[in-house]
């Protein structure tokens, strides 16, 4: 039979694999072996499922909704399509990728705001049940083998496609070799979607790093707070001060900038200077509220039998380095005896911490490139290109991407299997 090769050995990568060997078993004669075939560029797949949350991998979320996408109406169509694909016992409760990982014996447990994990709180068991199951069905794992072209029909003179026909891709590996394929699915990811030559009918956009932390313009408060971890809630806001998005969580302070899970999600939002992100360290304490809160601890550290200063009316409250660069940045000396006028100023800059975005941080730390094949280009129900009868394309690949929080490996795991199964079936029907 005519090979299926899958560019890319990550999540998507895999679920395309094992979804199309499963298609292939069951349609083909009992006995006969999927010549499904995984390209992975690194020397083993999977690489990127075992750096996922810190090692524990948040494999999917409890509510993985299509509206914190980013191409939020194509994701829900996908996710749509795939419910119809695999709808087979399906239960009211649980959605395909679950049933998916049930199937393969992983445990998983719940954490907060949905996250899902592997029970036994590593990765590698994820991938471990992943490999099984390709292994299982014959999948061919060909690491070390990064394709950089992928052309339009069988091409002259491919190895190893002597009497195919001309339908197809061929595909053009790093070493030269040519590999003739019946259907290929582009499961590479966003970064490696950049370095691949693809036909010239498949539109796509450039790679723009995103759920990373940000570098702000005053370095001169974030620096001596490096490293330093703070409960909060943070807001960007655009040029006009109109907040574009809120994220309560923990943000870590680095030399340039801010990082964290919430300021993560906010990255996704950035798109060009003039933004504003305020850190709220009282976000239980309403804005007009928040005067009388300081100007009440500071009649208590009178009581106390404290001078009353900025410096004493912080403590307690935030870490001592917090409240050294809050009091800065409200103008008011740490030490010296505390004024109402002072309290203004602390309780307003306690509310509105400002910091002028300028851009990514670090983008080594970015879990996601968004970018790659315009979703617009492939059809829903299968996620083939339109105008390339024979390629399809999945995951990080396609220009979507979802806030943190198992979102992005559930898109994985449902656009691989629904282009998996999509291939196999176009394989087969030309066979």
């Amino acid at each position: 039979m005519s090979k299926l090769v899958i560019i890319g050995g990550g999540a998507s990568g895999l679920a395309a694999a094992i979804a199309a060997a499963c298609t292939i078993q069951d349609t083909r004669p009992a006995g006969e072996a999927a010549d499904v075939i995984v390209c992975e560029a690194a020397d083993r797949v999977g690489k990127s499922i075992l750096a996922t949350g810190n090692g524990r991998c948040n494999f999917s979320n409890v509510d993985p909704a299509a509206s914190l996408y980013w191409n939020g109406e194509f994701v829900h169509r996908v996710f749509d399509a795939l419910e119809q694909e695999f709808s087979a016992g399906a239960h009211a409760s649980d959605n395909a990728v679950l049933r998916f990982f049930a199937s393969l014996n992983l445990v998983w447990r719940q954490e907060s705001e949905g996250k899902l994990y592997p029970l036994a709180n590593k990765a590698t068991v994820v991938l471990d049940v992943l490999r099984a199951r390709a292994r299982a069905l014959g999948v061919q794992e060909c690491c070390e083998s990064p394709v950089v072209e992928v052309r339009e029909g069988a091409g002259d003179g491919a190895a190893g496609t002597s009497g195919a026909s001309a339908s197809g891709c061929t595909l053009v590996l790093a070493s030269g070799e040519e590999l003739h394929a019946g259907a290929v699915v582009v499961a590479c990811g966003g970064k490696g979607i950049e370095r691949l030559r693809l036909p010239s009918k498949l539109a796509r956009k450039l790679g723009k790093p995103v759920l990373g932390p940000l570098r702000v313009e005053e370095t001169s408060l974030v620096k001596p707070l490096d490293n330093v971890r703070v409960r909060c809630a943070a807001s960007l806001l655009d040029a006009a001060g109109v907040p574009l998005a809120t994220e309560a969580g923990e943000v870590l302070f680095r030399p340039y900038g801010v990082s964290g899970i919430a300021i993560f999600n906010l990255s996704r939002l950035v798109e060009r200077k003039g933004q504003t992100l305020e850190l709220d360290f009282l976000p239980n304490v309403a804005d007009a509220d928040a005067y009388s809160f300081v100007m009440e601890r500071a009649t208590r550290c009178q009581e106390l039998g404290y001078d009353v200063c900025a410096e004493t009316v912080l403590r307690g409250l935030v870490l001592p380095p917090v409240a050294q660069v809050v009091a800065k940045a409200a103008r008011v000396s740490a030490r010296l005896p505390f004024r109402p006028r002072d309290g203004e100023a602390l309780a307003h800059t306690l509310k509105h911490f400002a910091l002028h975005v300028q851009g990514i941080g670090d983008e080594r730390q970015c879990q996601v490139t968004r970018g790659g094949l315009e979703p617009r280009a492939f059809e829903v129900a299968s996620l083939e290109a339109c105008e390339l009868p024979g390629l399809f394309a999945c995951g990080e690949a396609l220009d979507v991407d979802g806030p943190c929080g198992g979102y992005n490996l559930h898109w994985a795991w449902a656009s691989g299997l629904l282009a998996g199964a999509a291939a196999a079936r176009k394989v087969c029907c030309h066979d």
